[in-house]
């Protein structure tokens, strides 16, 4: 069914965004124990790479969300740093800037699985009712075609 594969994509983007937030939060903690620059570049390429797929999610959400008016739900994830907070991270190299960075990856990271929470609860649910709309479409079709037969 073509809502079910919305929400499929999108759970995939979320995983993929969730994955990236988990390694930058890896290596933000050994970047934190003196990791260095090379730490902070491969965190800083993480925390990208988690930012094209929480980009991703948004669009696949909004086409979620257009098929499942009814239902409100949003992942806001936001990793854009800002370029002075990007700049300390590589040029003042120290465990103040490192915890700061920390703080808004674990801040994402709790954002997106709570939006991955939501949209399996939303997927479970739309499931649950396609099965009881197929089994009532099965009941009435049953019930036709006894008619008809009666009335043959």
């Amino acid at each position: 069914m073509k809502l079910s594969g919305k929400g499929e994509y999108l759970v995939y983007a979320l995983e993929r965004a969730e994955k990236a937030l988990a390694s930058a939060g890896n290596w933000g903690v050994y970047d934190m124990m003196g990791g260095g620059v090379i730490s902070t570049h491969i965190k800083r390429g993480r925390m990208d790479d988690a930012q094209v797929a929480i980009m991703d999610a948004g669009k696949r959400l909004r086409r979620f969300q257009k098929e499942l008016e009814d239902v409100e739900m949003a992942v806001h994830a936001d990793l854009q740093l800002g370029g002075l907070l990007s700049f300390a991270d590589y040029f003042f190299d120290n465990l103040f800037v490192d915890w700061m960075v920390q703080d808004k990856i674990r801040k994402a990271e709790r954002q997106v699985k709570d939006g991955l929470s939501a949209v399996r609860k939303t997927m479970h649910v739309l499931r649950n009712e396609m099965r009881d709309h197929k089994a009532e479409l099965e009941i009435l079709e049953r019930k036709y075609l006894a008619y008809v037969e009666q009335a043959d």
